[in-house]
């Protein structure tokens, strides 16, 4: 996969802007504030639809403007697409090969853009919520069925939460969800448990080659179920029923899973310094990247990862970028043999190499 053609138009901090990226490597390079990150937001767009640093549209929009455009021309699967995504106060508006699409996940099966932000340093010592957004956003971009399974889920989730805050509820429609709901988190349950195997053994070897030497690290994964059946399941809402009725909410499910990384049998999130949760951070940020197949190899966006690194784990991360097919890097300053090279200043692409 790879982004051929890239144009904003009061995106963020930019009135305008074009690039052509080049197949590999593509700096994105100036001071700090002057657009690198927002131009690199941009081609995250390509892939979910909305910002990263945000879910609301407004901050999107340069001051002063009703509207901003991302529009690019992408290459996927041999194919090429042209993508127009429109942000306003109204909404947003997509565009695919020139029709308008009317669901987000024509385009969230059409582009892949994996990615790691200052941020996510804190992937591992954070709330659980990130962690299984990134499970959802990775597992979708691999199979249709587990993104249309996550999002009935939600839809069930909702329904039974509405019940459950009812004056008076109606426990034969609370039974029908909940069953409803038990057959839907078996399957995403499957997904889960085959992703994270894939996910432990491909984060801990970027982790190993990251640092530079081999450590004892294991993904402590807590599943809703152990067995994956709906009679399980329904036993574990059944458990749960008094306590949701009287708080008024689902207390289990799928939607309170969470995982943590656990480095020489201590939890990296709870006992692991500020570089080890950074570092660790970048490995499973990116694993997800390396394990696709060469030929669907995601969008890699870098923003800002080698500035708090040491000179030897900067070096390891710049060894891996040729595996990582098209990948853009933000910095104040960088060197790469053969990479592609944009100076921005102030929203402005001031020369391109």
């Amino acid at each position: 996969m790879k982004l051929l053609r890239l144009r904003v138009a009061n995106f963020r901090n930019y009135r305008e802007a074009v690039i052509e990226p080049g197949p590999g490597v593509n700096l994105f390079l100036g001071p700090n504030g002057s657009g690198k990150s927002n131009l690199a937001e941009a081609i995250s767009c390509l892939s979910l639809g909305r910002g990263w640093r945000t879910r609301e549209i407004a901050p999107l929009i340069r001051d002063g403007e009703h509207e901003a455009f991302v529009e690019a021309k992408v290459e996927a699967g041999g194919l090429r697409h042209d993508i127009e995504i429109a942000f306003s106060k109204a909404g947003r508006h997509l565009i695919i090969d020139g029709h308008p699409a009317k669901k987000l996940s024509e385009l969230f099966s059409l582009v892949s853009v994996f990615s790691y932000a200052p941020e996510d340093a804190s992937f591992f010592k954070g709330a659980p919520a990130a962690r299984r957004a990134f499970l959802d956003i990775a597992i979708s971009k691999r199979s249709e069925e587990y993104f249309s399974l996550v999002k009935t889920h939600a839809k069930l989730l909702d329904e039974r939460n509405a019940l459950l805050r009812s004056e008076r509820v109606d426990e034969l429609a609370l039974e029908v969800v909940t069953e409803r709901l038990a057959a839907c988190a078996v399957p995403i349950d499957g997904h889960r448990k085959a992703f994270m195997g894939e996910l432990e053994r491909g984060g801990v070897a970027l982790l190993d080659r990251l640092r530079g030497a081999e450590r004892d690290a294991k993904l402590r994964y807590r599943p809703f179920l152990k067995e994956g059946t709906k009679d399980e399941a329904m036993a574990l809402y059944r458990r749960s029923w008094a306590s949701d009725l009287e708080h008024r909410s689902t207390g289990v499910g799928i939607q309170r899973e969470d995982f943590s990384l656990a480095v020489d049998g201590l939890d990296v999130g709870a006992y692991g310094s500020q570089g080890e949760n950074r570092l660790a951070s970048i490995a499973f940020k990116l694993a997800p990247a390396l394990l696709a197949e060469e030929r669907r190899r995601p969008i890699v966006i870098l923003d800002d990862a080698h500035s708090e690194l040491d000179e030897k784990r900067a070096e390891n991360l710049k060894g891996l970028l040729g595996e990582l097919g098209q990948c853009f890097i933000t910095a104040t300053s960088f060197q790469c043999e053969g990479a592609r090279r944009f100076d921005i200043s102030d929203g402005t692409i001031v020369r391109e190499e």
